[in-house]
């Protein structure tokens, strides 16, 4: 436990942003027209594309190749600050707590992710359980 797990960083492309959109049908303002949103800054990710784009940071850690089975919960998110195209985003996933099952070969890992921005500015933050494959003693 305490273990904390960093991904390299990734830049937003105003064509990631506008694949992700189309495919997920997403047609608001905030996320869709840079001049409706000039005055705050220009177009936002949607939260779903930065939780997507963590979710394949962490993974390309290689943290779980191998061991994980499948994700049981995404126990919390929270969305703190917006993400932009040209943005760097790196994330992290620290291991909080680990627990047996009643099957010897599997056990659950609960985690924390963590997205940032630019110089470590917090944009996303959640936890998730994680159902994990384990060493079995021969």
């Amino acid at each position: 436990m305490g273990q904390v797990f960093e991904s390299i960083g990734r830049t937003v492309t105003e064509t990631d942003l506008v694949v992700f959109n189309n495919m997920m049908w997403i047609t608001s303002p905030t996320h869709t027209d840079e001049e409706f949103m000039r005055a705050s800054g220009g177009a936002v990710a949607a939260g779903t594309f930065t939780l997507s784009m963590v979710m394949g940071l962490i993974a390309a850690t290689g943290w779980t190749h191998g061991t994980l089975l499948g994700v049981l919960a995404q126990e919390s998110i929270r969305y703190v600050g917006p993400v932009r195209a040209g943005d760097t985003l790196h994330a992290t996933c620290e291991v909080l707590e680990k627990r047996e099952t009643s099957k010897p070969d599997r056990g659950v890992a609960m985690v924390r992710d963590r997205a940032y921005v630019g110089n470590d500015t917090l944009v996303l933050e959640g936890q998730r359980s994680l159902l994990m494959r384990r060493a079995v003693d021969a």
